[in-house]
């Protein structure tokens, strides 16, 4: 229950008891500071006086009352609000609530199935619903962890947005002696088969206006991202996938490698910047990174770093 519905209970209370019916505005203290707590503990009190009843408003604890418990005659430790809840009953029908999907349409983002009947999707589970599995104990990973192919795409896409942000998420085995992580200059290289290292982006177009295909190292560069069309490159040979027989995995011409096209939502690339910025994690973390390194204010640097000054 919010303030307001306290409120409310309470005025119910006493509009019971003095046989009224209120009409008021919203409580709202815009109208005055203690203008909500003022006209109900005024009609409790009014209440209270014309049925001689005081345990309806007692000036300890205006509002609530003291109550016993049942089964061992003890007063309860803390008083507790009596009333009478204004409800407003939602109309449910069961049939407005049965469905069923067993295929649809599918999020761009997460590639998972849409929410709710309004939209055909998959059944949903909202707050409540996590409540409810919360109380029960339920846990988030039933069974084993899935392997890394048969990761969730919202973990994939998880790990995409936190390439994005300069950091990489991967696995190693640690049991080897010696072991050490190496470093990667930067996560969007890649070196194709010929020893030719692509991945910058360096044109600001996406497709050509003459061809409508996709710009040679621009936003939508096949040779960086992928084919379009799985095992057809930019010049329009094909390939079959996955073809034990020895041939060029890629196109010598136009150097785009003969795979399937979805790989293009996960393939990153990377615009080499003409200075270094700041990353904003280690400027905006409490206690500050660089400010702790520089011993200046936070502040200070934030003008340096967002150029006001």
């Amino acid at each position: 229950m919010n303030v307001g519905q306290i409120l409310e209970c309470s005025l119910g209370l006493a509009g019971s008891m003095l046989n009224r019916h209120y009409r008021i505005a919203p409580f709202d203290e815009r109208y005055e500071q203690e203008a909500s707590r003022k006209l109900v503990f005024s009609e409790l009190y009014e209440a209270s006086k014309q049925t001689s009843n005081p345990w309806i408003f007692e000036p300890e604890y205006p509002g609530k009352s003291g109550i016993f418990d049942g089964r061992t005659g003890n007063l309860f430790e803390q008083p507790v609000i009596i009333g009478k809840p204004y409800i407003l009953k939602l109309i449910h029908q069961v049939d407005d609530k049965i469905h069923g999907r067993s295929s649809g349409h599918y999020a761009l983002v997460t590639q998972q199935p849409l929410k709710g009947r309004a939209k055909q999707g998959g059944q949903r589970v909202g707050e409540m619903e996590v409540w409810a599995l919360e109380v029960l104990g339920t846990t988030i990973i039933g069974g084993t962890i899935p392997k890394p192919v048969d990761a969730p795409e919202s973990f994939r896409l998880l790990v995409r947005e936190l390439r994005s942000l300069a950091l990489e998420l991967n696995h190693f085995l640690v049991s080897e002696k010696d072991f050490q992580i190496q470093r990667k200059e930067c996560l969007g290289k890649k070196i194709l088969p010929n020893g030719e290292i692509v991945g910058e982006v360096t044109k600001p177009y996406t497709l050509h206006y003459k061809t409508n295909k996709p710009e040679k190292d621009g936003l939508f560069c096949e040779r960086i991202f992928g084919p379009i069309k799985s095992g057809i490159c930019a010049c329009g040979n094909y390939r079959v996938i996955g073809d034990k027989k020895d041939q060029p995995k890629f196109c010598e011409q136009c150097g785009v490698e003969f795979v399937d096209s979805r790989v293009r939502r996960y393939q990153m690339g990377y615009i080499k910047l003409a200075c270094p910025v700041t990353h904003v994690w280690y400027l905006k973390r409490l206690p500050s990174y660089i400010a702790s390194l520089l011993d200046k204010p936070l502040k200070e640097l934030e003008g340096l770093v967002y150029c006001d000054v």
